[in-house]
């Protein structure tokens, strides 16, 4: 809780959402966001947000989970992966101290061909030693083109 105001006999405070593991916003521009993870019992794990423009169902089994990941796999997704698209920053590396990390994601240089065209963001934290394992998974987010 952050107290924004004290006046005597009365406070105003905020309280943050961290139920969203990964959430987006407005990065200041048309088509550029930012990119929050919330983990916030995995300070200091691996992280990584998936991306792909397939959808999330069937989605994968994977090793540790008791449900398939809610995101399809595709060339999207390895290619963010690979670190082949430098419009997709920060989507992978450490949980800070407080369990977050941020990343951008700018498609800014997308025409209007593109308008209208989904992709979908889960965030993982993985155990990282032998063998790699996935620790936790976030529900999907969508994200439009406009």
């Amino acid at each position: 809780m952050t107290t924004l105001i004290q006046c005597p006999g009365h406070s105003s405070s905020v309280a943050i959402d961290r139920g969203h593991n990964v959430s987006t916003a407005n990065a200041g521009a048309r088509n550029r966001w930012h990119v929050f993870v919330d983990f916030p019992n995995d300070a200091g794990r691996p992280f990584i947000v998936l991306v792909s423009a397939s959808g999330v169902r069937p989605g994968p089994a994977l090793p540790g989970l008791y449900h398939p990941l809610r995101l399809n796999p595709d060339a999207l997704t390895w290619a963010v992966l690979a670190g082949a698209l430098p419009q997709l920053t920060g989507l992978a590396g450490t949980l800070d101290p407080r369990g977050t990390a941020r990343g951008l994601i700018d498609l800014s240089a997308l025409g209007p061909a593109a308008r209208g065209t989904p992709f979908w963001l889960v965030g993982l934290v993985l155990d990282p030693g032998p063998p790699l394992t996935v620790r936790r998974t976030s529900p999907p987010v969508v994200v439009q083109v406009r």
